[in-house]
């Protein structure tokens, strides 16, 4: 039994060798660490911006306080404060929601 050590997007992980293979879920927090919700790795949030904009994301787990939202990293923290100091509510997606996204996604892709 050891750890893993990997940069993943410029974020040193460590994982433990057992649990590599188990289900990973990545956890959203208030600026307090409060846990909000859990999403399972590869699912999607929804950010409601102050402005009326709503924008969806994928998420990749990448360690148990470090994931890829889009195309960005962030620390679980870092991203509640960011999200608070810009008036945003994130909110996960329903399960029918993903799937209308990934047929929006795959037709964009055959149209091109």
């Amino acid at each position: 039994m050891g750890y893993v050590f990997q940069n993943i997007h410029g974020v040193l992980t460590v994982r433990d060798e057992s649990t590599l293979n188990e289900p990973k879920q990545i956890r959203f927090i208030d600026p307090h660490y409060n846990e909000k919700f859990k999403i399972d790795d590869g699912g999607s949030v929804k950010i409601h911006y102050s402005d009326g904009v709503e924008k969806t994301y994928v998420c990749r787990y990448l360690d148990d306080y470090h994931f890829c939202l889009g195309y960005s990293t962030y620390h679980i923290c870092e991203f509640a404060e960011r999200m608070e100091k810009l008036g945003a509510h994130v909110e996960p997606c329903s399960s029918k929601e993903i799937h209308k996204q990934k047929k929006e996604r795959e037709s964009d892709r055959d149209s091109r």
